[in-house]
């Protein structure tokens, strides 16, 4: 017997782009690869707006990594004792 007023969950997303929490998929937490998740979805869906956005926000990401790759991948350099 199913209850009209409740809703079946959807499916997990079981494909390599979509697999994982999280509106990216995989993606989610790696901020480069948000941004490029983020620009191809939104030229996909024909978000000229959205996909711009990401591709500004890639662009940032890929200067920050040029800039401080140490800082962007969150790494400190070891002390010595």
């Amino acid at each position: 017997m199913s209850n009209p007023l409740v809703v079946n969950p959807d499916a997990a997303p079981s494909g390599f782009m979509n697999a994982g929490t999280g509106d990216n998929g995989w993606a989610t937490g790696i901020s480069i690869a948000e941004s490029a998740m983020d620009t191809f979805n939104g030229f996909k869906d024909g978000n000229w707006i959205e996909g711009g956005l990401g591709m500004l926000g890639l662009a940032a990401d890929a200067a920050s990594m040029a800039i401080d790759p140490f800082g962007t991948l969150r790494c400190r350099p070891r002390r010595r004792s």
